[in-house]
């Protein structure tokens, strides 16, 4: 059949799967940062990781402010996961750095770090205790007076003090990504 002015353009079709091209992380993005200068936070420069002869992220550059909210986009498969394991080094990546406050995370010692940079993955985990307790141990604030301060990150989150009581894993599905943080 012959092919018309309007018809859809014939596309070569591709016979082996490590001819696709890989899905990349498509933006990274501060979405918030209440109008607020800010210094500090985390920088990404060239960050290259490859696994089983597949470039899984290739010269990824961003920064995030302290304090600002950061998205990462892109589809599934991309690196994002990838992406964020570097950034507390639970993955060592092949080239580039990241700085969190302007010091490379290679220099610093892991537990240090992760205490610095918090991940919460798409399915929080929270500890046996209450919500008290859960955040008491994420922000080094087990001593007594501490009310004050696990208040503050509560309405940072967008909850009421009230929840400081309550069992951690009776928290709502929807509460739950909010306590973690």
């Amino acid at each position: 059949a012959r092919a018309s002015s309007t018809s859809r353009p014939r596309w070569p079709r591709r016979r082996h799967a490590s001819h696709r091209a890989s899905p990349r992380v498509t933006s990274v993005r501060v979405v918030d940062t209440r109008g607020e200068q800010r210094t500090g936070g985390l920088v990404v420069r060239g960050l290259r990781i490859a696994r089983a002869g597949r470039e899984v992220l290739r010269e990824v550059s961003f920064d995030a402010p302290k304090g600002a909210v950061t998205a990462l986009v892109g589809p599934s498969g991309s690196g994002k996961s990838t992406l964020l394991r570097c950034l507390n080094r639970l993955l060592v990546a092949d080239d580039g750095t990241v700085t969190v406050d302007g010091e490379d995370v290679a220099a610093l010692d892991p537990c240090a770090l992760r205490r610095r940079v918090g991940l919460v993955g798409q399915t929080p985990v929270m500890l046996p205790g209450s919500v008290r307790e859960n955040l008491a141990h994420g922000l080094d604030a087990a001593a007594a007076g501490a009310e004050p301060l696990l208040a503050r990150a509560l309405a940072d989150a967008g909850l009421d003090a009230s929840f400081l009581g309550r069992p951690a894993a009776e928290l709502s599905g929807d509460a739950r990504p909010l306590a973690a943080r």
